[in-house]
């Protein structure tokens, strides 16, 4: 496996593993977070530049797609680049689309999505 793809599957995926699980035992103060993203525009933009910073680091240093661990992690930093463009070039639209997004149903599933994506990659970074 590549190292820098090593490298970044342990340390995004306990991070994610941890956040899923955070978010699947709390859902009420991860929602009620999302609702107060709106009134916090400084956040919001500090979110909007790690997001680009992220997004930077993976796609000038791993821009890999064959392994199906090398194509996730180029895929999350893609992400990283779509969300950070879209806050910092529409920032009510991101939270127009984040505010649909704020239902209990949905925190339910992406909940679990992010805890299976973090467990795949905290098994990818340290026992595969």
């Amino acid at each position: 496996m590549n190292a820098t793809t090593l490298l970044l599957l342990q340390l995004a995926g306990p991070t994610y593993l941890v956040l899923g699980l955070g978010m699947m035992l709390n859902p009420e103060k991860y929602l009620a977070s999302m609702k107060q993203l709106k009134n916090n525009g400084l956040f919001l933009m500090w979110a909007g530049a790690a997001s680009l910073i992220v997004a930077a680091a993976i796609l000038n240093y791993h821009f890999l797609w064959e392994t199906p661990f090398e194509i996730l992690v180029s895929l999350i930093g893609v992400g990283a680049a779509v969300k950070g463009l879209h806050i910092a070039l529409s920032p009510a639209s991101f939270i127009k689309n984040v505010e649909r997004m704020m239902t209990m149903r949905m925190m339910k599933y992406g909940s679990l999505l992010i805890l299976l994506v973090g467990a795949y990659m905290t098994w990818g970074g340290y026992f595969a």
